[in-house]
């Protein structure tokens, strides 16, 4: 039996390399390619793919939605991601939405079809690069769903009060939320946590 693969990513060239590289194997075929989240869950309903190959960051409703919305029709999905970013947020991240595995683009054809046929075994895949990143993160204390949106918002440059409007809450409440963050990420001021919540991929921003 062909392991029956969806491959999930914004650019075009890089989803005809992949497909090139899975259309040389006699035991994997290629069903359909998706460019956005739309696409995604759509070209997952309708032909069940065995392996998803998945790139997590996309325009608008990302990778981690595909992820989550996928596993919310099918919890034992397969799902590879496939990423040009090992942060470890963006690792950690989507091993609690249930990816399998966790692979580079700039891994070589013969590591994406070992992964792929691993996943599709249902074996896990992360390489010792990607569990070296991860390996202390639990150990971490981790931002609230509360934290992360207001870190979200912090990004985006606006002020406590712009954010506890959009929160419904107060400023002081948002102030305190805000320290928290502070300590958590063990910075000291706005800009740090800007540029350490963008280096490891806890907030990510798209077109």
């Amino acid at each position: 039996m062909k392991t029956t693969t969806l491959i999930v990513d914004d650019h075009l060239l890089f989803r005809a390399g992949v497909k090139s590289v899975l259309a040389k194997q006699p035991d994997i075929k290629v069903v359909a390619e998706a460019s956005n989240h739309r696409e995604a869950v759509e070209a997952f309903i309708r032909y069940q793919p065995m392996v998803v190959v998945l790139d997590l960051r996309m325009p608008g409703q990302g990778g981690f939605d595909v992820l989550r919305d996928i596993h919310a029709i099918q919890p034992n999905a397969k799902v590879l991601v496939l990423s040009s970013f090992a942060n470890e947020e963006e690792i950690y991240r989507a091993m609690n939405l249930g990816t399998r595995g966790y692979l580079l683009k700039d891994a070589g054809s013969e590591e994406l079809l070992g992964a792929i046929r691993a996943v599709a075994s249902g074996k896990l895949y992360f390489p010792e690069n990607i569990r070296a990143i991860v390996a202390n993160r639990d150990a971490k204390t981790t931002l609230t769903s509360r934290e992360l949106e207001v870190l979200t918002l912090l990004v985006k440059g606006l002020t406590n009060r712009e954010i506890a409007a959009i929160l419904g809450t107060s400023q002081n409440t948002i102030r305190n939320q805000t320290i928290s963050i502070f300590a958590k990420l063990e910075v000291t001021d706005r800009t740090e946590a800007v540029a350490i919540a963008l280096q490891r991929g806890i907030v990510i921003l798209t077109p």
